[in-house]
């Protein structure tokens, strides 16, 4: 019928004699009615994978332990040392998934409980709204990092090798327990790199992810868990955010720390209308009313100071240049005022003489 994968079985008409109906008429119809069929598919279609995903593999998401009864908690991961399941080889039932895997999307989520995952650390990519949206329904409860540099990309090829001859010998390798090497790219920002035991190669983000300060926020929304990333931070550092961490989740105030990004979490993607900005302080208010620190504004000051900087630079180079070119200049207009009044006088003196 008409292009589509559609034809006609049976016709069952009722028409009265003295009716006709024009070629273009009948056209749309039928277009209109193919295109209401195509929506009832696939809302059916919609509820049977729903109806699949909770069941997947035979599997009841009942097991799962009832958000309601885990209270939040804090905790610091080192995502290359860890029972989190970051890869498909590694996932097990009764595992947690890593941020790595994924799970953007109800239909992921449902998945990955069907399949025996009992809890699920949200990505990075996801913005707070969309952050509830997961959190409403979701069969499971749900973490989020909160603190730490995010892992742009994993290579076959190992950045350290850039240092020099290779032997062979990811484990035993001297670079990979050495100092913090980065890549920098043609704007300067500075990327940390590592390499793990089978020689893959690991490439950071410039700017460490903070988003402890948003934890009242994310509670609100729907999540449980909150982690700190420290794959590249010390015993030290590690410790001092997983305190700072819990205190947001106690209520406390936390500021956000200067330098950071907050990623996604307060980016507006649903086409929605954006935050409203407030008239007094350094932020803006997100959808429950919460004031948090804008990440952007961290930004704008720095850019604010380096410009000042620049600015007071160029004044006083451009004051020691006019100090010296005054001087200089002085010197030449004495010069030149007394060769043009000798000449001056030359002319005079020879025009009288022509007379």
């Amino acid at each position: 019928m008409g292009g589509t994968p559609y034809y006609v079985l049976d016709w069952d008409i009722e028409m009265s004699e003295d009716t006709g109906l024009g070629y273009s008429a009948l056209h749309k119809a039928r277009a209109r009615a193919i295109a209401a069929y195509e929506l009832a598919v696939l809302d059916t279609a919609r509820d049977e994978r729903y109806a699949r995903g909770r069941a997947c593999g035979g599997l009841d998401v009942s097991r799962v332990q009832p958000l309601e009864e885990m209270a939040p908690f804090s905790t610091a991961i080192d995502f290359n040392d860890t029972d989190i399941a970051c890869t498909l080889g590694e996932f097990e039932p009764d595992k947690a998934i890593g941020p790595k895997m994924y799970a953007t999307n109800l239909d992921a989520l449902l998945a990955w409980a069907a399949l025996g995952a009992n809890f699920a650390w949200l990505s990075p990519e996801l913005t707070l709204a969309q952050i509830k949206k997961l959190a409403d329904e979701s069969p499971m409860p749900l973490g989020l990092v909160v603190y730490g540099r995010q892992e742009l990309m994993v290579s076959d090829h190992c950045f350290l090798m850039a240092a020099g001859e290779c032997d062979q010998k990811c484990a035993k390798c001297k670079r990979r327990r050495g100092e913090q090497l980065y890549l920098r790219d043609r704007k300067g920002y500075l990327f940390p790199i590592t390499s793990d035991v089978a020689g893959r190669g690991h490439l950071y983000n410039s700017i460490c992810l903070d988003n402890a300060h948003a934890i009242g926020d994310l509670r609100r929304a729907g999540v449980t868990g909150f982690a700190v990333d420290s794959t590249l931070l010390t015993e030290v550092q590690a410790e001092e955010q997983y305190y700072r961490i819990r205190r947001g989740i106690q209520g406390k105030e936390i500021t956000k720390e200067e330098g950071t990004t907050a990623g996604n979490l307060f980016r507006n993607r649903s086409g929605a209308k954006a935050p409203k900005k407030e008239k007094r302080g350094k932020g803006y208010k997100t959808f429950d009313g919460n004031r948090v620190d804008d990440a952007r504004q961290v930004r704008r000051d720095a850019e604010r100071r380096y410009e000042a900087e620049e600015r007071e630079a160029r004044i006083q180079a451009r004051a020691a240049r006019k100090e010296k070119g005054g001087l200089a200049g002085a010197k030449n207009a004495t010069r030149s005022g007394s060769a043009g009044t000798k000449r001056g006088v030359v002319r005079k003196e020879g025009r009288g003489k022509r007379k």
